[in-house]
């Protein structure tokens, strides 16, 4: 067990909720105060066992759906949980490797994506981590889709990025695009490599802005900036 990161606030609160999510052979743990601040975050490589408590996916299947579909299940499979998103839309997913998760990265995700798409004819927010990229494309501010993808090289989260927008003709230098993932990495130095030919102007990010990465830099940025407003963002399931 190696204790790759950790932080604790300042505040003096009793820990109402916890939330895991297993990334690989590193385990996220957090913990929150009664009205939801963050009270602790650490980084366990090879953690001896897993902590109870709620847990949230990240590399399962996952789809947001118009709010009055969300009892037609996407994925036409049993282990299938429903997260309303707002008063239209509401995320499905699998809990394939927590039967009893209640959240998905995609949740933390939404906010910033419907946030980016502001003002702007065409958008697309996405993430990419090892064969996970998740990706919300917009129109006018309207959601065209918002998927889960498996993909096996930079090459393919470059076509779904365009896919979405392939009937419009739309040309990739009208796409206004905003990629997360850890560009420090191979994987990420190949990826921005190959966006950039077609997509110039795409912001290329680690993670949103967080007073924390100012005090105490973090590694597996694009994770780690968007879970610690997970008790805020993430909402709870309905099944």
């Amino acid at each position: 067990m190696e204790i790759l990161w950790s932080w604790k606030s300042k505040l003096a609160s009793e820990v109402n909720k916890t939330l895991n999510l297993l990334q690989n052979d590193i385990l996220h743990e957090l913990s929150f105060s009664n009205n939801n601040n963050l009270l602790s975050y650490s980084l366990t490589k090879y953690p001896h066992q897993l902590p109870n408590g709620n847990w949230m996916e990240w590399e399962t299947p996952a789809s947001i759906v118009p709010a009055q579909f969300d009892q037609i299940n996407v994925f036409q499979q049993t282990l299938v949980k429903v997260a309303p998103i707002n008063n239209h839309y509401s995320l499905q997913f699998l809990t394939n490797q927590h039967p009893n998760a209640k959240s998905h990265l995609m949740q933390l995700l939404w906010p910033h994506a419907e946030k980016f798409a502001t003002n702007t004819p065409y958008s697309v927010f996405a993430w990419y981590h090892q064969n996970q990229f998740i990706l919300f494309a917009f129109h006018h501010e309207q959601l065209l889709i918002a998927n889960t993808y498996r993909v096996n090289n930079p090459q393919e989260c470059l076509y779904f990025t365009l896919l979405p927008f392939h009937q419009r003709k739309l040309k990739p230098t009208e796409l206004k695009v905003s990629l997360f993932t850890d560009f420090q990495s191979p994987q990420g130095n190949q990826t921005k490599q190959v966006f950039s030919k077609l997509i110039p102007h795409a912001q290329f990010l680690n993670h949103i802005d967080q007073e924390i990465f100012n005090q105490n830099p973090s590694p597996m940025a694009h994770f780690v900036s968007f879970l610690i407003n997970a008790e805020v963002c993430a909402l709870p399931v309905e099944n």
